[in-house]
């Protein structure tokens, strides 16, 4: 059996349709009747593909209906915290920027993609000479020298201008790209706001949450 539900698009462009029974559901917040107490209703849902669904109460003139979006998994990690609830295993690398506030602050207020700014045109810009990667104008992460595969990929990305479709695996046939792809979504996608893709020997990149 399906539930297939609505979830807006985080650039604001649409809705997909996702089957909530083949994701894996976490109860993060029930709403409290008693006095004082926290209404927020928060369920996420992580989808086979790694992507993070919220479920959240929104109200209106005729009560509260149910709302379903994508969220950044610094986001998630954060109602994770901020509700007591044990991270799971794959918002571990998010732990370091969602459990203190100002940290999680600061990354919201320098976040451009979280935050809506950036637009749809916005893409990655890997600096090779700083070792630096940025979405947009917005910091991602620094690479020491012995991330040499990473490297590798972002190079051939930053040659071809980061198109929206894919390019030819740079390591050829029978080379490492699976495990670079794999490293690079496990360890950097969180604080780069997007991930790599693969399919044989085709690599492709995507915004988080499309």
């Amino acid at each position: 059996m399906a539930k297939f539900v609505w979830v807006n698009r985080e650039d604001g462009f649409g809705q997909d349709a996702v089957d909530l029974h083949q994701c894996r559901r976490f109860l993060v917040s029930c709403p409290d009747p008693s006095e004082g107490g926290n209404w927020d209703h928060i369920v996420y849902y992580r989808t086979q593909n790694d992507f993070w669904i919220k479920e959240s109460y929104e109200q209106e003139l005729s009560g509260y209906q149910i709302v379903y979006c994508y969220e950044h998994a610094v986001t998630v990690a954060h109602d994770f915290l901020k509700n007591s609830r044990k991270l799971p295993l794959e918002l571990e690398p998010a732990r370091e920027i969602a459990s203190a506030f100002d940290t999680y602050v600061s990354w919201m207020r320098g976040n451009q993609a979280h935050a809506g700014i950036v637009t749809l045109v916005s893409k990655p810009r890997w600096d090779r000479r700083e070792r630096t990667l940025y979405f947009g104008e917005v910091l991602c992460r620094s690479f020491a020298a012995n991330a040499k595969n990473q490297m590798r990929l972002l190079d051939a990305f930053e040659k071809e201008n980061w198109p929206t479709k894919s390019i030819s695996s740079p390591f050829g046939i029978g080379g490492p790209l699976k495990q670079t792809v794999d490293d690079f979504n496990a360890t950097v996608s969180i604080q780069a706001s997007f991930r790599f893709c693969m399919d044989n020997l085709r690599v492709g990149w995507k915004r988080a949450g499309h």
